[in-house]
């Protein structure tokens, strides 16, 4: 929908279509020519204006003046080339060509330069010839404005004959890199106030206009505003660009619009969505009121410039919380987190144009919030986005560097993956755990808010890591109770966590209030349906202690009776190999006195022994030789 108004817009303009003023311009233009060169007839003129209109819609462009074509009436009827039958001709092929050639350079080139480099190429290089004129002429004006020549540079010479001019290349400098620091500039401008016509100042009866009127006023301001982009002396851009800044200028246009309904309502918006309060929605709506009505009052182009003061405002303002969040130096080891801190944000201030692009966002927030934002854009949806970014760090802030660690490889352990590369909301890591800490606190008969530790002491990971056997009576005791008393207890409990009395503003606390919510639904949830540990973290689970008792072999056990004794000595000696002597030994002996015994026996040849004592550990055999008896064989060393 969007789209269509503003081609609607733009057609009204007289941009896209043909109207009645641009045939009485052509003419009057044409009638001064006349008795001078070749002229246009009245067919003629109605030609030349619908070869421009299918010229600027094939080649993408918007022209808002008929300044160019008026130009090139004047020149192309003194060409040599030009006959009384092949004028429009002729200036229809110069305008398609010169089209083409600002699409392939940029929308800066004024029209006289333009016009006089390809009226140049035609009466002498092209000699006429307009598919010369579309072809290798253009591509040497366009080789003109790269190497940052004269555009009509070569227009005097013969084509097919070689010249240096062939060998030339563009001079295309080394690709400059900005260099990542944590400095940065804002990309300001300034603001264009008003003119002092009688049309504006005729608004101070505070008259409602028409929709009529103020589209009208709205397309004469977004032409005043390519004229300003193009600077003087042209008259065409990109319809891509063009479209861009009549974007632009609505979305600045809307700042105005509902800049005295931010001011005044800004503090109760987030009171009224938390405290649902009838009184404060209507105060809001109110503000509204009166701001609309103050904005009908206003000339566009005093919305317009009023639009641009709060767009600066904005600007400043998030560059504020971005420095207030620098300043905070939390280091947390998530790449989104640094991305978006330290490299696209700087980005976004270097490369936003609040003047001709004021609806785009530059860069690219990977960082997510635990509340997001919907239906912003520019600098609005930057600002908004920083301010809840210190919102969260102010909480973030109350931790340790060394618990923010310890939680996120909970949560890394939690999904058995590694978090740092993937864009997840510390805040709501955090918050969310804070919130499970405090129901075993308040269960343990301990202050909620104490999970900040108020005395100033630095929080240990036994605080906030909990083994889920610390939870299972908590969640007993609130499945017991009803819907309402669960709902209020879990509630108080989450509010004592969100109160924060070095907050920067009540907003802080308004914020985490509005998560607080949203985690008491999902905790509420999983308590119903038995799966609340998915929304805890735990700590690491410790690895079983290690079974230092002796081997079953070298115990003080009972020695085997004599026939069993006998039996094993002859496997032992008709063993295969050393690794099955060392499998005999473990299932069948259970005595150190065996053992010992076995190793006497005079059936091991030579070697062999120590061979099959290098099949035990170096523990096993270090034991082996700790434990012998003084008159016993070495069996092994440590």
């Amino acid at each position: 929908m969007a789209a269509k108004n503003s081609q609607d817009g733009l057609e009204r303009l007289g941009f896209l279509t043909t109207s009645n003023t641009h045939v009485s311009d052509l003419r009057i233009a044409n009638d001064d020519i006349k008795g001078i060169g070749a002229y246009l007839t009245e067919r003629g003129i109605h030609e030349v204006l619908a070869a421009r209109q299918s010229s600027l819609a094939r080649q993408g462009r918007l022209q808002w003046s008929l300044e160019m074509t008026e130009k090139l009436l004047e020149r192309a009827s003194s060409s040599p080339y030009a006959e009384q039958d092949t004028l429009p001709q002729v200036i229809a092929d110069w305008f398609e060509v010169i089209l083409y050639i600002q699409n392939q350079t940029t929308d800066f080139i004024t029209d006289d330069d333009i016009i006089f480099a390809v009226a140049e190429y035609y009466d002498n290089f092209c000699g006429g010839d307009a598919d010369l004129l579309r072809g290798k002429a253009a591509d040497r004006i366009v080789k003109n404005f790269q190497m940052k020549k004269d555009l009509f540079r070569g227009a005097n010479e013969t084509p097919g004959r070689e010249t240096s001019y062939e060998d030339e290349e563009a001079e295309i400098g080394p690709e400059i890199v900005l260099p990542l620091t944590k400095t940065f500039r804002r990309n300001v401008f300034a603001v264009r106030e008003p003119s002092k016509s009688k049309e504006s100042s005729s608004r101070s009866d505070l008259r409602v206009i028409s929709n009529e009127e103020e589209a009208h006023e709205i397309l004469a301001l977004f032409q005043n505003e390519l004229n300003h982009y193009v600077g003087e002396g042209a008259t065409s851009v990109s319809e891509r660009t063009g479209r861009n800044i009549f974007a632009s200028v609505r979305f600045t246009l809307s700042l105005a619009r509902n800049a005295a309904a931010v001011s005044s309502s800004a503090g109760v918006k987030t009171t009224a969505a938390v405290s649902s309060s009838a009184g404060v929605k209507t105060t809001a709506a109110a503000s509204s009121a009166v701001a609309a009505s103050s904005s009908a009052a206003a000339s566009v182009e005093q919305r317009f410039c009023d639009g641009q003061k709060r767009l600066l405002v904005l600007m400043e303002e998030a560059e504020q919380d971005f420095r207030t969040i620098l300043a905070m130096k939390i280091h947390l080891p998530l790449d989104t987190y640094y991305g978006t801190l330290y490299r696209e944000i700087p980005t976004f201030f270097r490369l936003y144009d609040g003047q001709y692009a004021a609806h785009e966002t530059p860069g690219l927030m990977d960082y997510p919030l635990a509340i997001e934002i919907e239906n912003l854009s520019g600098i609005v949806y930057i600002h908004e986005y920083l301010r809840r970014v210190r919102i969260e760090s102010e909480y973030t802030h109350r931790v340790p560097e060394a618990l923010c660690d310890e939680l996120i490889s909970a949560y890394s352990r939690k999904y058995d993956m590694d978090i740092t590369s993937v864009p997840v909301n510390f805040f709501e890591i955090m918050m969310g755990q804070a919130f499970a800490v405090a129901l075993v606190l308040d269960h343990q008969c301990k202050d909620a808010a104490s999970v900040w530790n108020a005395k100033d002491e630095i929080p240990p990971a036994e605080l906030w890591l909990h083994p889920i056997a610390a939870y299972l009576p908590v969640l007993s005791a609130l499945s017991a109770l009803s819907f309402s008393e669960r709902r209020g207890r879990i509630a108080k409990i989450c509010e004592t966590v969100c109160l924060f009395p070095d907050a920067a503003g009540p907003e802080t606390i308004e914020y985490a209030h509005i998560y607080a919510d949203r985690w008491i639904v999902l905790f509420e949830g999983a308590l119903e349906n038995q799966c609340s540990e998915n929304l805890f973290l735990f700590p690491p689970v410790k690895a079983e202690a290690e079974d230092t008792e002796d081997p079953s072999y070298f115990v003080q056990g009972e020695p085997m009776p004599d026939n069993e004794y006998t039996e094993l000595v002859e496997k032992l000696s008709a063993a295969a190999d050393v690794q099955d002597q060392n499998q005999l030994i473990r299932a069948n002996v259970h005595s150190r006195k065996d053992l010992l015994d076995i190793l006497q026996e005079d059936f091991w040849m030579p070697g062999e022994k120590a061979a099959f004592l290098a099949t035990f550990s170096s523990e096993e055999q270090a034991l082996f030789a700790k434990e012998a008896e003084p008159d016993a064989p070495l069996l092994g060393i440590k």
